[in-house]
């Protein structure tokens, strides 16, 4: 492979995980098992890419202005918009929208944290609950993109898991949202 064209392969990725966000949006309006199905795959493909990217990016380092600027909004955006998608579907309703919104809280006030670290040179690290949040957080999304999938033979279930997911995922968030922050405002006040 061309080494110009290897340098773009994060960006690469990183610009497909957006392009899937779209199309994920548009199969949760379509509503039959194989645009559920496609959804699933298509939110699997982009979780991994967001991986694939971040470890191309590092172990080659290949990094740019471009991906350090595209990968933490893409990531954002799979997040919130595919909860934002499970909510408008009814597969995440009532009590159920409490960990969905921590974790889309979450997701804006640590990206803020971030923004604002960067641009004085400081960078957040990701540690390994972090990186254990995502998992969950995911795999809970998956369950429920799937739940009423009439291939599924125990949807009801499904849902249940899912749903036990995004609990365990916006604890495991509050408590890693937590700990980003502290670190953050500890550098700020000792700027100060």
């Amino acid at each position: 492979m061309n080494y110009e064209v290897f340098i773009l392969v994060p960006n690469i990725l990183t610009s497909f995980r957006i392009v899937s966000i779209a199309a994920i949006v548009v199969c949760f309006y379509i509503r039959n098992n194989f645009a559920s199905w496609l959804a699933a795959a298509l939110f699997i493909l982009a979780c991994l890419t967001d991986f694939l990217d971040g470890f191309i990016a590092r172990h080659w380092n290949q990094g740019s202005k471009l991906g350090q600027l595209l990968d933490p909004i893409a990531d954002k955006l799979l997040v919130v918009v595919t909860i934002l998608m499970l909510t408008e579907a009814g597969k995440i309703s009532s009590f159920e929208l409490i960990p969905a919104i921590t974790i889309v809280m979450r997701e804006i006030l640590i990206s803020g944290v971030r923004e604002y670290l960067s641009s004085v040179g400081k960078e957040l690290p990701v540690n390994k609950l972090s990186k254990c949040k995502t998992f969950i957080q995911m795999m809970s999304m998956v369950l429920l993109i799937l739940s009423d999938v009439s291939l599924s033979h125990y949807p009801q279930e499904m849902h249940s898991v899912g749903i036990i997911s995004l609990w365990i995922a916006a604890i495991i968030t509050t408590v890693s949202g937590v700990g980003h922050l502290i670190a953050g405002l500890s550098y700020i006040s000792s700027k100060n």
